[in-house]
């Protein structure tokens, strides 16, 4: 071992470990993750999930995609769309920021503030795409044959699905 480098001894990790609030980002990432797992267990009111998952397991596409929603899409979820919105929207902000002057200033010259303002753009245009692909995906599932069940009305589907 290195001269110079000192091992951390368990005062230490424990003075950390109060110190720096990571005891707190530590739950709080605990939490998140058990929401998201659990919402992913929660399907859609008024779906026949036999039916979509039999689709999205003979199709690439899809299958890909629900990569990414960590099987949430192929369950019908609450959380069916995952992080695709918010990856979208990121993509979509850096592509535009190029485009448009004000952003690309807002990018480079104006430092922490102007990161954090184009950060506060992309989640606003996170909603808005997860909106719209919440949208697409209802029409899908409306068109698709069986997946919604006989006894819902389809005005309270559309309601209950997109809130």
């Amino acid at each position: 071992m290195a001269q110079g480098i000192k091992m951390p001894t368990t005062d230490d990790l424990m003075s950390m470990w109060q110190a720096s609030g990571l005891k707190q980002k530590i739950l709080f990432t605990f939490l998140m993750i058990a929401a998201f797992r659990l919402g992913v267990q929660m399907p859609l009111f008024g779906i026949n999930n036999q039916i979509f998952s039999n689709i999205a397991q003979g199709n690439n596409i899809i299958g890909f995609l629900d990569l990414f929603s960590g099987g949430a899409l192929g369950k019908v979820s609450i959380f069916a769309l995952g992080i695709g919105p918010y990856i979208t929207a990121s993509i979509i902000i850096q592509l535009i920021s190029v485009v448009i002057p004000s952003l690309e200033k807002l990018q480079k010259e104006e430092g922490e503030a102007g990161r954090r303002k184009l950060s506060q753009y992309t989640r606003v245009f996170t909603v808005v795409l997860a909106a719209f692909q919440s949208l697409i995906f209802m029409l899908y599932l409306h068109h698709l044959p069986g997946a919604i069940l006989p006894n819902v009305n389809p005005i309270m589907f559309f309601i209950s699905s997109m809130a």
